[in-house]
């Protein structure tokens, strides 16, 4: 999954996935159960109160990459899924 293009500048974005419903059972937006997770070391904490949503960005090297959770009341950018005719999606 190349995630790279979506930020140019490594802001943070919103990843859908969170916790809100049932404390450590994270889920897509959709209802979903996670069956990947990229989490950053140390998270997600357990010690997280208030923090049910997950962000992607934000930090340096493969930090970048994974992902942290936060509190849901932010204004960030977003990730979004669309499905696709051409292929796996």
């Amino acid at each position: 999954m190349e995630i790279r293009c979506l930020f140019p500048d490594w802001s943070v974005a919103w990843t859908g996935l969170n916790d809100i419903s049932t404390e450590s059972e994270y889920v897509w937006s959709n209802g979903n159960a996670a069956v990947f997770t990229n989490w950053d070391q140390g998270h997600p904490s357990v010690n997280s109160t208030g923090e049910d949503c997950v962000i992607i960005g934000g930090g340096n090297g493969t930090s970048r990459e994974t992902w942290k959770e936060t509190k849901c009341d932010e204004q960030l950018n977003f990730v979004c899924r669309e499905t696709s005719s051409l292929g796996p999606g």
